[in-house]
């Protein structure tokens, strides 16, 4: 595998952890060694990191030291970006805005079914006058939050929205 000079490969905390950083040496020493010599020291590097991995996790207090208290995705995914290419942030992004778009469907669905007596009701009103010969996605999702979410869309998007709102029925 070859890499850029500018891109860097982050040492996780495990592998500080459990092998420390000197093996990174021996690593970055390898491409230079007689091939026949390669195979020999790259197995001798791996076995020597699994044994120190052994012996970290043989008498490892509870909690681990590598213990996180903060399970949320943003997080986790923050501190994972540290070790991806690119090309993975994106896909990180990716997956991001379809859990943001995922939460933003669940926030419409309980605030168009919430009841008219809920918080959301006097959206409607401060509306102003809706147009009576709306679309059928209008006529369908006439919600205060349906209102209240067309107003920040652009045409195009207010469309796709119909059409969407159209298909769930």
């Amino acid at each position: 595998m070859t890499m850029n000079k500018c891109d860097k490969i982050h040492l996780t905390e495990f592998d500080i952890a459990t092998c420390g950083t000197g093996f990174q040496f021996i690593k970055a020493y390898l491409p230079y060694v007689d091939s026949s010599q390669q195979r020999m020291l790259a197995i001798f590097i791996r076995m020597a990191e699994l044994m120190q991995t052994i012996d970290f996790y043989k008498d490892l207090p509870s909690p681990s030291p590598l213990s996180r208290s903060n399970h949320k995705p943003e997080s986790i995914a923050a501190e994972m970006r540290q070790y991806c290419s690119p090309k993975e942030c994106e896909i990180f992004s990716l997956l991001s805005n379809f859990e943001n778009i995922n939460e933003m469907m669940k926030l419409y669905s309980a605030v168009s079914s919430a009841s008219p007596s809920d918080a959301f009701s006097g959206l409607n009103q401060s509306a102003g006058p809706q147009p009576e010969n709306g679309s059928e996605a209008q006529k369908a999702d006439s919600s205060p939050a349906g209102d209240m979410l067309r107003k920040f869309l652009k045409p195009e998007q207010q469309k796709l929205y119909e059409q969407y709102m159209n298909m769930l029925g």
